[in-house]
């Protein structure tokens, strides 16, 4: 049986403090409305709730787009092979739903030179480089490949270094991006932690020194020329999974190494959030209709609201199941029950209205 959904949005605009967003002074049917105090009526969702009929209620708050991260190699230290060939594959979670589309995994190779330099960090970073060439080469991927450096620090300190944060040089303010670390001697409490750092997209005129990542880790770092370019993979999920205009994309991506590499592997080092109540890219799923309103030019459908999100706000969904039971017509029996949701977006900015209309629906839940 098909389950009929009905959409809508408050905005503050339409957000009544008390909960008077539900309005349930009907003794048959309760509605979603702009005020329970207004007469008559104005109807966010323009369908009335049968009491009883309210199974359960969903609430997922919002949560702004994390893209997925994988890195291949780094502490891994892989030792290249001469002639041997090594194949990067890169995949999408939502391109096999129900396992409907097969072969869609994009292969990426590269075969190591019959005769390599004789210094590994010089043939893995030629490896390396290479393939990311070949992902970075193909626009369909929706991924970025980013070189690694390793570089050596010394004197870690305060707190262990978070995957994806920023190390910032103290001296001119440089930056590059943390996404692997060793500890090979000393520890963080004792003030003396070393090891290596695993850096991307440097600062051009990152000098090294002492320098501080976001989660307060510290350390003095290596001067960029003695950084070992290239000893690593990160591949990075491109912005926007459902919201590239007219782009089909099948969410996070899934990295696999299907030939050649015996040590590396490639690990997820930072999952995907897929965006979820935020304006200002629910405004980007806005349709566009043709002239006769038969068709869709542009955007998703299933975001035509009663108003429009509004640009940096945030809004946490209610979605509500409903066994909705028609009533009868004279000369028919008792109609079938029909499964309904209503996915009602709920303004977050203020937290009590947001409280008090979250009660007012839960009162509805079984009634």
């Amino acid at each position: 049986m098909k389950t009929l959904t009905f959409k809508g949005i408050i905005t503050t605009a339409l957000m009544a403090a008390s909960g008077g967003n539900v309005d349930s002074d009907n003794t048959k049917y309760s509605m979603i409305v702009v005020s329970n105090a207004a007469d008559p009526l104005v109807p966010i969702i323009g369908f009335p709730i049968k009491k009883g009929a309210v199974k359960r209620i969903t609430y997922v708050s919002s949560a702004a787009e994390v893209r997925k991260q994988w890195l291949i190699g780094g502490e891994e230290t892989e030792v290249i092979v001469a002639s041997r060939k090594y194949t990067i594959g890169i995949d999408h979670y939502d391109a096999k739903v129900n396992s409907e589309r097969r072969g869609t995994k994009t292969l990426y190779s590269y075969t190591a030179p019959a005769v390599l330099s004789g210094t590994a960090a010089t043939d893995r970073a030629a490896v390396y480089t290479a393939l990311a060439g070949k992902i970075n080469a193909r626009y369909d991927n929706f991924a970025e490949a980013k070189l690694v450096y390793q570089a050596a620090y010394t004197g870690g300190d305060v707190h262990l270094p978070v995957i994806g944060e920023t190390f910032t040089e103290t001296t001119g303010g440089e930056t590059a991006i943390i996404v692997g670390y060793t500890i090979t001697s000393g520890t963080i409490a004792g003030h003396d932690a070393a090891g290596m750092l695993y850096l991307h997209t440097p600062s051009a005129t990152f000098e090294g020194g002492a320098g501080t990542a976001t989660s307060t880790f510290a350390c003095s770092l290596a001067a960029q020329s003695a950084w070992v370019a290239a000893q690593a993979i990160c591949i990075v999920d491109d912005a926007g999974y459902f919201t590239t205009p007219a782009e089909y994309r099948p969410g996070a991506s899934i990295v696999t190494l299907e030939s050649g590499f015996t040590v590396a592997t490639a690990d997820a080092i930072i999952d995907r959030t897929y965006s979820q109540g935020i304006g200002t890219e629910m405004l980007l799923h806005t349709p566009t209709f043709s002239k006769s309103a038969q068709d869709v030019l542009s955007g998703d459908i299933e975001y035509t609201f009663n108003t429009p999100p509004v640009s940096g706000q945030t809004y946490e969904l209610a979605i509500i199941d409903i066994e909705h039971s028609p009533e009868t017509e004279a000369g028919f029996g008792s109609a079938p029950v029909q499964q309904v949701q209503i996915h009602l977006y709920m303004d977050e900015s203020d937290g009590t209205n947001l409280t008090n209309i979250k009660s007012a629906l839960n009162a509805l839940v079984g009634l």
